[in-house]
């Protein structure tokens, strides 16, 4: 809103107020994002010769939708607290929202973030102790996730069904003969004792088998060879036994179906080029396995012999069960998200190599990791016998990995992310070349003690310990068979369904979660002109708020109470304004009582006996009705909004707004709400944020008069001709001007930011080189 301030200022119109929306949003911006446009150029001095487009919101904030599921085989019956966070909640940040989620029913909520936010950080704490931190993408603006605190192997199979033999087919094998395989063709084979040679024609189209029945062949012929286009498929409920050496070469694959059965003597992947795929619950390869293209296993693959990757841009992708009589050994890429056991030696060798575990892998003998970079996410790692970290190689653990060995030892340093890590170690422990353990690591050892290296080389939260002493507890589940710790006594003081350890209300039942707007520590900002409908000065300072948003939320994510801090930094205007909000989705009825606010006897704000303004249409909650009630000036014509010497200060306000009945996040609304301010204690005279509509108690005479340009019809309300502003909304504390400095003079990236229509320097309001003239801020 824009103020003209009598004495003075009386005439003077601000020009600067379309920013200040924005600014709100970009102050959460600017720390997500630099622009990417070419830079606008401008040399506005003055806000209303600004350029602005007509649907330009002035908004730095966009709404995302937020779905999170738990899957919990915890057998406490009690929910697990979601958190959502604009940044890595392990640097210290609080969660922009908190809630509720169990089997079946789902966090579901909107909150709006920075609108050039590309993610967030979810932690979910169940019940029973576990933790778990992962980042996840938006999905255009959608925030999705489902956390697994139990991983069961028949979930890490793929549901993707095979193709059969009744359809897709070019020619169909029903007898017992040679079949050449040409021209791209599919050839079904159906008969059940199937013995003779496969000849492919990799140089003639190449082509497809696809096997339903029973097939032994004598031979396999050209599997790729001269440029591929070879695929070998075994359907659910074919089966394929093959006594002989499998080469395949060029652009060719071998896939196996759920049901199917696959016995190889040895399958060789020449190329980077090849593929297998494994869905079967019964595939065994016989010889050494040496890969040189992409493995991928969804379903029980048995190695006879050992694994060893060659080519350096092959991969291994496993969310089923590979076990080897032999060795592993990887030397490109690996992710694992299901079962590895390995008979003897595991080793990592790829420099470049990015390896993944988020479930778990154990060896009969010692695990390697000689290069390359292992991140473990909830994962576990067991070696029979010694673990080490050579080299340069790198290991990062998060949310609850584990590594169990009987030696451990350190080459290489190691850190720890997101809810607390294990290292087990049953024999010795070893650090060599001071090389340290960071972060979220608990290090224990059966005897406490470090054969090399010393505890002052555990740091940044790092521990090590006796085992009897630990204190971390990682529950036995599918991806961790070993755990650690014991399992924490759950305790629901208020029976809310949210265990105590979780609930920000342990001893009341109707109250569970804060969801503070921006934080439960910092501030956001609303700044006002207030000579609406005629333009201000545009120095945006005649009243400036600070506001702390909370939405109290109870165990099934319902809204029970909206509790805001207020506190008033300036008013630059001549004016005794009050200021309110409007809850625009809510029905009075099912406000029970507001309490907090500051209206004086006899004033000309009629509130009734449960604290709501009587003879609204929609819940309206008026803080105060003049400014005057809750700042103490201390000299100076204005309040805080020039360097005189004078520094007044302000008596908080806390609005508590009760429901009767717990509404829906989406019935209560967002942050910041409909505030707007009343001009001159005149309580037809509202106003509002850009785009916002007025309370039913709103001077609607005043629309379209002066510089103003609300039109109910098309939806625009509180824009000027111009299309500027009277109000904006800042997702931080806002440094504002000083009195009668207009705003582009003060932000000297706010024009610019104006005139692209958001697209320019959304971080206009931060304190950067060449984005502000100091001396023009209060």
């Amino acid at each position: 809103m824009f103020i003209v301030k009598p004495s003075t200022k009386s005439f003077i119109m601000k020009s600067n107020q379309i920013t200040l929306v924005a600014l709100s949003m970009m102050l959460l911006l600017a720390s997500c994002r630099k622009d990417q446009s070419d830079p606008v150029t401008t040399t506005v001095t003055n806000s209303k010769d600004l350029k602005v487009a007509d649907g330009f919101n002035w908004a730095t904030t966009k709404t995302v939708e937020v779905n999170i599921n738990v899957e919990s085989d915890l057998a406490s019956g009690l929910l697990s607290k979601v958190m959502v966070f604009k940044a890595d909640p392990t640097s210290g940040t609080t969660p922009t929202a908190s809630g509720s989620a169990g089997f079946g029913f789902p966090y579901a909520t909107d909150i709006i973030v920075p609108a050039a936010l590309e993610g967030m950080w979810i932690e979910m704490h169940s019940s029973g102790g576990a933790v778990e931190v992962v980042y996840q993408a938006f999905s255009g603006n959608n925030l999705s996730y489902t956390f697994q605190t139990s991983v069961k192997a028949d979930e890490l199979k793929s549901v993707v069904t095979g193709p059969d033999c009744t359809s897709g087919c070019d020619v169909t094998v029903s007898t017992n003969q040679d079949i050449t395989v040409k021209q791209g063709k599919t050839y079904c084979l159906t008969t059940t004792n199937f013995t003779k040679k496969i000849n492919f024609e990799p140089w003639n189209g190449g082509g497809t088998v696809r096997i339903c029945g029973v097939a032994t062949p004598s031979q396999i012929n050209n599997f790729g060879g001269y440029g591929g286009n070879c695929n070998l498929v075994i359907s659910d409920g074919g089966k394929l036994t093959f006594n002989d050496d499998l080469a395949l070469g060029g652009v060719s694959s071998i896939t196996a179906w759920h049901t199917s059965e696959v016995y190889i003597e040895e399958l060789k992947l020449n190329q980077e080029s090849t593929s297998f795929t494994n869905y079967s619950s019964n595939f065994t390869i016989h010889k050494a396995f040496s890969p040189s293209g992409v493995v991928t296993n969804y379903g029980t693959l048995t190695l006879d012999n050992k694994y060893e990757s060659n080519s350096p841009n092959g991969k291994l992708i496993n969310s089923g069960t590979i076990t080897t009589v032999g060795y592993l050994q990887i030397n490109n890429a690996l992710t694992n998200s299901g079962t590895i056991n390995v008979g003897t030696d595991f080793d990592l060798n790829n420099s470049a190599g990015n390896y993944s575990n988020t479930c778990k892998i154990i060896v009969g003998n010692n695990a390697s990791l000689n290069s390359g970079a292992l991140t473990m996410n909830g994962g576990y790692l067991k070696a029979e016998g010694k673990f080490q970290v050579n080299g340069v190689a790198v290991l990062n653990l998060q949310n609850q990995s584990m590594v169990s060995a009987n030696n451990v030892v350190l080459n290489n340093s190691i850190s720890g992310a997101g809810s607390l890590n294990s290292i087990v170690s049953t024999g010795n422990a070893t650090i060599n070349s001071g090389k340290t353990v960071s972060g979220a690591i608990e290090w224990v050892d059966d005897n406490g003690v470090l054969t090399n290296g010393t505890v002052a080389l555990f740091i940044n939260g790092a521990s090590f310990k006796l085992i009897s002493e630990a204190t971390n507890f990682i529950p036995v589940s599918d991806c961790n068979p070993e755990g650690i710790g014991s399992t924490p006594v759950i305790t629901d003081t208020d029976g809310d369904g949210v265990a105590d350890i979780n609930d920000d209300y342990p001893e009341d039942a109707t109250r569970a979660y804060n969801n503070y707007y921006p934080s439960a520590t910092t501030w956001s900002s609303m700044a006002f002109e207030d000579l609406w409908p005629a333009y201000g000065d545009y120095d945006m300072n005649d009243l400036v708020v600070n506001i702390r948003f909370n939405r109290v939320t109870n165990a099934q994510n319902k809204v029970v109470d909206v509790i805001n801090l207020y506190d008033v930094k300036a008013v630059g205007g001549a004016l005794r304004n009050g200021f309110g909000f409007q809850l625009d989705n809510v029905d009075v009825g099912v406000i029970e009582s507001v309490t907090g606010y500051s209206v004086n006897p006899g004033s000309y704000i009629t509130l009734g006996t449960n604290g709501l303004e009587t003879g609204t249409t929609k819940p309206v909650i008026i803080l105060w009705d003049d400014a005057e009630n809750v700042i103490t000036r201390v000299g100076g014509e204005y309040f805080n909004t020039e360097h005189n010497g004078y520094v007044g200060t302000s008596e908080p306000v806390t609005i508590n707004v009760h429901f009767s009945t717990p509404q829906t996040t989406a019935m209560v609304g967002l942050p910041p709400f409909n505030h707007f301010l009343i001009k001159g204690k005149v309580r037809g005279t509202e106003i509002h944020q850009p785009g916002m509509v007025p309370t039913s108690k709103a001077n609607t005479e005043l629309f379209g008069t002066g510089d103003d340009d609300t039109n109910p019809t098309n939806g625009k309300y509180y824009k000027s001709v111009t299309n500027l502003p009277w109000s904006i909304f800042v997702a931080e504390e806002f440094d504002y001007p000083l009195e009668e400095v207009d705003i582009v003079n003060a932000h000297l990236k706010f024009a610019a930011w104006a005139e692209s229509n958001g697209a320019q320097y959304s971080d206009w309001y931060m304190d950067k080189a060449g984005y502000r003239n100091t001396e023009k801020i209060y």
